[in-house]
């Protein structure tokens, strides 16, 4: 029976002149011997490290990184399992109407929602995602309460509204923060650190990982089998692992220009905001807003082939209207591409596109869509969330693994 020194765990690789053989004597004696004997013991002690990080890391903070990924696999089709709830958000499109964002019709919209709420204040329309579902609104009450307003994007009716904190929200809310605010969302963004430290100490210790991705064996025990599952699932998982892991780091150094008042600094160079002052006093002392349409007309002409995916009217007097959308380039956020217009002319004042987008406001736009996995649609998502899944249970059979490993000896 082997000693603890002895297990394969602990055992140092064996030096030259403890292999035996004939000429043992005479290697102890030569140099060269020597260095590779040095060369083998720190590549053993920096292997060892490098598990040892690895155990650490999984046994510390395992279960924590479950139940974050976990949530975050449920989070990329929060909206689907909302539509899945609510009836309201259920559309289908007259006979006639022209299909996708052509055929919707913002001032339908715009004006239903005013006629529905009209002590309310309209703070952006969201055009639907997939066909078959409602248009969204959000509109603020006069007692400060959010709500979400589903709209038919064909003809604008108003179908249904929630609260703010609905199935979708509570899938992004607690995967995001917690339910613990500013605190929360540090704390859930920072862990991009140990995920990064998980993936590549494993990835860096482990060795033959090739043969680790088609290898589950069944017949060598409990132990063996989720060991086969967690570095299986770990190699081939490692792309996305390491996707997340960035993505999340990216937040928390986003988190930290925020906190530090030089958010804006990340973002491209500001559109101008309002209206001119002189144009405003020659409209009068009330002067009438255009239809919605003539702004995503205006928006459409402004950025052609734009998608109209959002339009915000303004807030106060002489405030721009906002209109984004997609462009060829799903990989970017809708806000990438925006155009903000004079409320009163429907006049461009300003356009961005993404195409035109420095180095960091693009990485900026580029990082929710991959880290959810949206810009593909349902196809992409449900790749997210299966491959989060896979995440999860890796993460969640390493820590296993560990308090197996660890339980005798405490």
């Amino acid at each position: 029976m082997s000693t603890p020194s002895d297990s394969p765990a602990t055992k140092k690789p064996a030096l030259p002149s403890e292999l035996g053989g004939p000429n043992a004597g005479d290697e102890a004696g030569d140099g060269s011997s020597d260095d590779a004997a040095k060369t083998s013991t720190n590549r053993y002690n920096w292997r060892k490290l490098l598990f040892r990080l690895h155990g650490w890391l999984g046994l510390n903070l395992g279960l924590f990184l479950f139940v974050i990924c976990l949530s975050g696999s449920v989070a990329t089709l929060s909206n689907e399992i909302d539509w899945l709830l609510n009836s309201d958000q259920h559309v289908t499109a007259p006979a006639g109407t022209e299909s996708g964002p052509a055929g919707y019709d913002w001032t339908a919209m715009h004006d239903s929602l005013a006629a529905a709420f009209p002590d309310g204040r309209n703070l952006g329309v969201y055009a639907p995602e997939v066909a078959e579902s409602a248009a969204l609104a959000y509109v603020e009450t006069p007692r400060g309460q959010r709500l979400k307003v589903y709209l038919n994007p064909h003809t604008g009716a108003v179908q249904g509204h929630t609260s703010f904190f609905n199935a979708q929200r509570f899938f992004r809310s607690f995967h995001r923060r917690f339910f613990d605010g500013d605190r929360g969302i540090t704390l859930v963004a920072f862990m991009g650190f140990p995920m990064l430290l998980l993936a590549l100490s494993g990835f860096t210790y482990y060795r033959g990982w090739l043969k680790q991705l088609f290898r589950l064996r069944t017949d060598k025990g409990e132990r063996t089998f989720w060991a086969d599952l967690h570095k299986g699932a770990g190699i081939w998982g490692l792309f996305f692992t390491l996707l997340i892991a960035l993505t999340s780091i990216f937040y928390f150094v986003e988190l930290g220009f925020i906190a530090a008042g030089s958010y804006d600094s990340l973002q491209a160079e500001p559109l101008p905001q309002h209206v001119d002052d002189a144009s405003l006093d020659d409209l009068g002392p009330q002067p009438e807003r255009k239809p919605a349409n003539v702004y995503a007309d205006s928006a459409r002409a402004a950025l052609p082939g734009l998608a109209v995916r959002s339009m915000r009217m303004p807030r106060r007097p002489g405030d721009a209207v906002y209109v984004d959308g997609q462009r060829g380039n799903p990989l970017t956020r809708d806000r990438a591409n925006k155009v903000h217009l004079d409320p009163f002319t429907g006049e461009v004042l300003g356009v961005q596109k993404s195409s035109q987008l420095g180095p960091v406001p693009l990485i900026s736009d580029l990082v929710d869509p991959l880290h959810f996995g949206y810009f593909g649609g349902i196809w992409t998502k449900g790749l997210w969330c299966a491959l989060g899944l896979m995440l999860s249970f890796s993460i969640l059979a390493g820590t296993y693994l560990w308090v197996v490993r660890c339980g005798p000896s405490r």
